[in-house]
This record gives C-alpha cells, sequence and structure tokens, in this order.
C-alpha cells in the first residue's frame, strides 16, 4: 500500500478533476441508492428494471431542480460581489458550498512575496476548534490576466475556488468571479444549454416539429425589431416592403429546390438503379394531365353485327339470320344420317354373331 500510495493518497493527484469524489463514495452512493431497492434474490430483469427506474428518479428530480433555481431569489450572506455573481450562475447546491468557502475568507493574513505575482496565506489558529493546525498556502496570481492558483488545488480537484484564492483576489483588489473559473457543470442551465446547442448543431438537418418551432422562435424576435423599426418612417417601411419582395422570392427558390432533393432522395431510396420510373405525384407535389374518359352519351351509336354472318341491317340479329337457319337444318340431317347408319350397322353385326353361332 505505502509503495502504491501515489495512486490512492488524494495528496497525489489533487491537481486532476474529480469533482471532490473519491472511489469509495461512488461506490458507496450506487451501493446505497440499488439495496433500497434490490437484494439478493433479485433476478436479473427485475435488477435492470430498478436500475431504469432509479436513474429515471434521477432525471426527473435534476429537472425539478432546474426549475427551483430558476425560480430562486438569491439571499446573500455578505456583501463581496463575488457572491453575487456566483448566485448568478452557480445551483443552490453548489451555491451553499461556495457560502461555506466565503465564511472562511477571514481567517488567515496575507503576506506578500513577490507584489502582483505571488503571496502567502498563514493561517495559525481557528475562533472555533481550539486544536488548529498551522497552514500556510502559496497563491500566485495575474491581475491583469484574472489567473490565480493555490498551492491546496482546490479549483483543480473540486472546480471551485478556494478561501486562499478568493482572499488573495480581494487583497488585490480583483472583486468580480471570472469566468474562466466557473464551470459548466455546476451552473442553473447547463441543461438548458446543452439541449440548445444540441438543436443549434442539428437545426440544419431535419424537419421535425420541433426544430421548426426552434427556428421560428430564433427568427421571430429577428423579425419583430425590423417590424419596429420599419414603422418608425414611410421611407423605412417602403425600403421593407422591397426587402420582403425579395426575400419571399428566394425563399420560394431555396423551397422549390428543397422539395425536389428531397424528391429525388425518397426516389433513389425505395426504387433500384436499374429501374427507371416516374416520381409519384404526391411525393413532387406536380399535377399531371389525366386522360380524358371517352363520354358514351357523346359518341354515336354504333350499328351492331351479326354474330353468324355479320350483317349491320337494321332488325336484324343471330336469332333471325338466314344463314343461322340453314346451319341449324343442315345439323339436323346430319344427325338424322348418322343414327340410321348407326342402326345398318348393329344390325349387320347382330346377323353375323347369329350365324357364326
Amino acid at each position: 500500500m505505502y509503495e502504491k500510495r501515489s495512486e490512492w493518497v488524494p495528496a497525489y493527484f489533487r491537481g486532476v478533476f474529480f469533482a471532490d469524489m473519491s472511489t469509495t463514495h461512488i461506490s458507496e452512493s450506487a451501493n446505497s441508492t440499488l439495496k433500497l431497492w434490490t437484494n439478493n434474490h433479485s433476478s436479473m430483469y427485475q435488477f435492470v428494471l430498478q436500475v431504469e427506474k432509479i436513474v429515471e428518479g434521477i432525471w426527473a428530480n435534476e429537472s425539478d431542480e432546474d426549475i427551483t433555481n430558476m425560480k430562486a431569489v438569491p439571499k446573500l450572506s455578505s456583501f463581496h460581489l463575488i457572491e453575487k455573481d456566483a448566485h448568478q450562475v452557480y445551483t443552490s447546491k453548489v451555491m451553499s458550498i461556495f457560502k461555506g468557502i466565503l465564511k472562511k475568507i477571514q481567517l488567515g493574513e496575507v503576506n506578500e512575496v513577490e507584489k502582483d505575482a505571488l503571496y502567502e496565506v498563514a493561517i495559525n489558529d481557528h475562533p472555533i476548534i481550539q486544536t488548529w493546525i498551522p497552514e500556510t498556502y502559496m497563491v500566485k496570481i495575474n491581475k491583469s490576466e484574472e489567473l490565480v492558483s493555490c498551492s491546496c488545488k482546490r479549483y483543480e480537484f473540486e472546480g471551485l475556488l478556494c478561501s486562499h484564492d478568493i482572499k488573495v483576489m480581494h487583497h488585490v483588489r480583483m472583486f468580480h468571479l471570472s469566468n474562466r473559473y466557473i464551470m459548466k457543470r455546476w451552473c442553473k442551465d447547463v441543461n438548458a444549454r446543452t439541449k440548445r446547442s444540441n438543436f443549434e448543431s442539428n437545426m440544419e438537418f431535419g424537419s421535425t416539429q420541433e426544430l421548426k418551432a426552434i427556428r421560428f422562435a430564433t427568427l421571430k424576435p429577428q423579425v419583430m425589431k425590423l417590424l419596429k423599426m420599419a414603422s418608425r418612417s414611410s421611407n423605412a417601411f417602403k425600403l421593407f416592403q422591397e426587402i420582403l419582395d425579395v426575400a419571399k422570392q428566394q425563399m420560394q427558390e431555396v423551397t422549390d429546390k428543397q422539395e425536389t432533393l428531397t424528391c429525388e432522395i425518397d426516389i433513389s431510396t425505395r426504387i433500384p438503379s436499374q429501374v427507371i420510373l416516374e416520381p409519384p405525384i404526391s411525393q413532387c407535389k406536380e399535377k399531371r394531365k389525366q386522360p380524358q374518359r371517352s363520354n358514351p352519351q357523346s359518341e354515336a351509336k354504333k350499328p351492331r353485327r351479326c354474330g353468324t354472318c355479320g350483317s349491320t341491317k337494321g332488325g336484324h340479329n343471330s336469332r333471325t339470320c338466314p344463314l343461322k337457319k340453314v346451319q341449324e337444318r343442315n345439323r339436323e340431317d346430319d344427325d338424322v344420317d348418322g343414327e340410321e347408319g348407326q342402326d345398318v350397322e348393329s344390325d349387320g353385326a347382330y346377323e353375323y354373331e347369329d350365324l357364326s353361332g
């Protein structure tokens, strides 16, 4: 353990950001949360369901905290301007930690080692803790670039300025919190900014209702400003009308190109490259001229033809056709001749059989 002390003793990695957490804190918080909802008899399926519920609960609580932070009224505990700046950006939980840091500013004395460059903060006693061990910290500062760094490495490890940094900042008359030392993860609108950045990066693509609403909300205040400027005078009004006409024409061209491109992409994804077909009307939004159907009432009635002889004389049909009557008569004669021939053959065969017998 002693040989590997650089891997587990915090003093060796104070310059690495861990959000003031260790591996034991992470494991203990996860274990304590899971033990409330699962046990050693839970199946894997039940375990996964419970983990999903826990994650959903965490996100719900975080959303509630975001709403609370947006509506919260800051309650200052001191007259420091740096506290006022922190109230505007930090969440309520982070702000409670930062107020504890501000209270410790009263401890210790500042000794100048190098003017506007290096200072020493010595804490020899504590008004409450009688067994306080004297401590000394070295703070480097650059007033022109608003840079500050303490030997305790609290900002590097936790993400918040320590009381030694703030004490030296007040000593050199730096009363405001620099944006350089405000981490995004501790801010109130971190979730909103993350969602907004994702939407802005994807705003050029897609046509969902949510993206359309974001584009509309982004353009609306800019257009309202132009409307106010155009309503101030007649010249501005006429100029704005001309700009609108040009913009309308250009927007129509862009919209037509976008619809054509969307139609081509949709057709290429559905139809193989070997087959060439025309795009459907519903996709390309182009009206095609449908072939006109013939009106049977407008056309002249065509004469009917006989199915037997093909004659077109009026009142002539297949029933009254003379050719059909002749064909039926010949068919009847053929049937009679066939029956007589069968009788003769059968009689001869009968006589022959008798004679042979």
